[in-house]
């Protein structure tokens, strides 16, 4: 985030909370993380640079 850059944070941490969704199974600290990063570079997007 720091280089401008997105994250991984879909193919990673958002894939496991899919395929938890698939199967019925929770993964709560996946989603938050994912929910976490993407608040983090929405906010990332918004900031200007001197």
């Amino acid at each position: 985030m720091t280089r401008g850059r997105p994250t991984e944070i879909d193919s990673l941490n958002g894939a496991i909370v899919a395929k938890g969704a698939v199967h019925g199974i929770p993964t709560p600290v996946n989603a938050c993380i994912t929910d976490l990063v993407k608040f983090r570079e929405a906010l990332a997007s918004r900031e200007v640079s001197p």
